[in-house]
This record gives C-alpha cells, sequence and structure tokens, in this order.
C-alpha cells in the first residue's frame, strides 16, 4: 500500500479496516492489470566464430598478407579442397653492364607467380632496332615443380600460387653505385613476344604509375608484392607449366599482377633479386605429398579485399624490408596464426 492508504487505514474505525483493505487491494489488482507488460533486459549477444579458420576442415590459421615473406598460408575466399602447400625462394642475380647481348639498351625483367618452373624472365633490348633476347630464367625448383624439396621426383598435377613477393637489393660497390631502375606493378596481360616487348619498355617508361628508384636507394631492400586480378583464375588449379612457351602465355590473361623492373644497360651494376612464393599443389596418391595435403584456411570476402586493395595499393612503390609496418599485412588470422608462422614449411 501507499503511505496514504496506510495513514487512510491506521485513522479509520477498527470495523472498517476490512473494507478499506479489500478496495486497495482491488485498486491494486486493477492499475497492474492496466500497466503495459515491462520488456526484459537484453541478452548480451554472443561472439560471433571468427570467419576463415575452417575448423571442421582442420584449415588452421594464416595472415592476412599478400607479402610471401610472412611464412604464414594467405587465406582463400571459398573452400577448394584438399591441397598441399609449398613455398619457394630463389635468388638471382642481374648486371646490368651491358646485357648478355651486346650492345643491348635495356634488361627487362618480369616476374609473375604462374604455377610451374618459371616465376620471372630477363630479357635484353636493344630499343631501337627491335632486336632482344632471352638474357635469364628465374626458376623456383624449390617449389615442388621440378623437383620436389621432400626428396621426390614428382610435381603436381594441378596447382594455384596464393602470392608471390620479389626484393631487389643494388649489390654493386659503393663507388659503382649509379642509375636508376623503373618499376611497374602491372595489373593486365604481358605479351613478350617480337616487337611487343618494345612497347612494353615505351609502356613503363611513360606510365604515371611507374616508379623510379635511384640505384643508391636500392642498397636498402626493397620489397613489391603482387595481387590478385582474376579472383576466378586466382582460385582456380591449373596444371604446372614446364616451358618458357606455357610461362609466356600464362602472363598474357594473367591471375595475378606482374612486376616488371626496367634496367637501362648503360651503365652497369650488379642487383640482386629474390623471390618467394607460395602454392597450393595437388599430387597424386603416389607418395608422401599427396597425404601431406590438407584444407586451406578460408576468410570472408571483406578481409580479403582489404589486404588485396592494401597491396594493390603499394602497387609500385613497394616498401623497404624493415622498415614498414604495413596496415593490414602483418595482422594475424585464426588461432593457429603463431603455430603456422613457426612451423618448418613445405
Amino acid at each position: 500500500m501507499t503511505p496514504k492508504q496506510q495513514r487512510a487505514l491506521g485513522e479509520a474505525p477498527q470495523r472498517e479496516r476490512a473494507r478499506l483493505r479489500a478496495s486497495f487491494k482491488a485498486q491494486r489488482e486493477q492499475a497492474n492489470a492496466n500497466r503495459p507488460p515491462q520488456k526484459a533486459p537484453p541478452r548480451a549477444k554472443a561472439r560471433p566464430r571468427p570467419k576463415g579458420q575452417n575448423r571442421p576442415k582442420g584449415g588452421g590459421g594464416g595472415s592476412m598478407s599478400f607479402n610471401a615473406f610472412n611464412p604464414a598460408p594467405m587465406p582463400l575466399a571459398f573452400s577448394v579442397g584438399r591441397a598441399t602447400r609449398l613455398q619457394g625462394l630463389s635468388r638471382h642475380e642481374v648486371n646490368t653492364t651491358t646485357g648478355s647481348i651486346t650492345g643491348q639498351d635495356y634488361s627487362v625483367a618480369i616476374f609473375n607467380g604462374v604455377p610451374g618452373h618459371y616465376v620471372g624472365k630477363v630479357y635484353d633490348v636493344n630499343s631501337s632496332g627491335g632486336n632482344f633476347g632471352l638474357a635469364a630464367n628465374f626458376t623456383m625448383e624449390a617449389a615442388g615443380f621440378v623437383t620436389a624439396p621432400q626428396a621426390t621426383g614428382t610435381r603436381p598435377d594441378t596447382a594455384m600460387c596464393s602470392k608471390l613477393s620479389v626484393r631487389i637489393r643494388n649489390i654493386s660497390k659503393a663507388v659503382d653505385v649509379a642509375g636508376v631502375v623503373r618499376v611497374m606493378n602491372v595489373a593486365a596481360g604481358i605479351n613478350v613476344t617480337g616487337p611487343e616487348l618494345i612497347n612494353l619498355i615505351h609502356y613503363v617508361n611513360d606510365h604515371p604509375r611507374t616508379r623510379t628508384f635511384g640505384a643508391s636507394e636500392l642498397r636498402i631492400s626493397r620489397q613489391f608484392d603482387t595481387h590478385p586480378v582474376d579472383q576466378a583464375k586466382y582460385h582456380t588449379f591449373v596444371s604446372p607449366g614446364l616451358t618458357g612457351a606455357e610461362w609466356d602465355d600464362a602472363i598474357k590473361d594473367p591471375a595475378m599482377s606482374s612486376i616488371v623492373m626496367l634496367f637501362p644497360t648503360i651503365l652497369g651494376n650488379h642487383y640482386e633479386i629474390t623471390l618467394n612464393a607460395h602454392y597450393y599443389g595437388r599430387y597424386r596418391i603416389t607418395g608422401p605429398l599427396a597425404n601431406m595435403a590438407s584444407h586451406p584456411a578460408t576468410a570472408s570476402l571483406d578481409l580479403l579485399n582489404r589486404a588485396r586493395d592494401e597491396a594493390e595499393r603499394l602497387g609500385s612503390d613497394g616498401y623497404t624490408v624493415g622498415a614498414r609496418v604495413l596496415k593490414h599485412a602483418e595482422k594475424p588470422f585464426g588461432e593457429a596464426a603463431g603455430a603456422a608462422a613457426g612451423a618448418a614449411l613445405f
């Protein structure tokens, strides 16, 4: 009862108190009946399960980064079934003194993560006469396409590249460092047959997205990351190409961007090129590599697009190794990210 009702009940004669109590009770019941029902306080929302861990299939963790020197695997947009994860690293040298063909004006290096024996090539080109020749093949034998590192002579029947990064460093004597290198992250097909290679030189020289680096700048290692340009092809397993012609055909309509480096050969400098690539391969059921297959981790398209857009934003600028923390590149992904980063790679 309210204080007013309690006071009225105390002042009323004894014979009236029972009637007042009944009247006050009826008033309370009527008031409660007309009162709208009260809503229960909202329950705290449960935290959603982190996407991309592919827990039912044991995909583990990964890293939202197209930096191939980060050892953690790159998650995919959707489940592709079991595959064996491969990683290869190789180092090569470009000598810009005269090129391998005497009197050539440029050395043109092209890198792309096409599954196969080749991940890059260098051409020596005479831009005035249209004469060109193949100077060097950049192979990735450590990735298992010719001789697998697990002591087997087999190669995957099909494979796909998840990320490829290129590092360049001028290793000339300090007194000899001179000249420039022009770099472009090309998000389109490249034709290296006949005069098309000459057109590529002019395209890279004059394009607004091309970046020019002094030879002295490149005394500190600089890294460039490729990124997907065709998501359907990027998630497609293809038969690895083991010939140069197959590589040339593949970069005409690639799944990932190509890194093109233009070295004028007027001033002689030595550059070390380091390549790191991650692949998923499928082997025949004849050896341990097929048994090592597991389900690659997956992630939401939003997260993958952010990582891809960050790699594209860096594009031809690249970044100095050890001096830049990427906004999205090194964020761990999934519960097993730490374990995956420290685990021995294939």
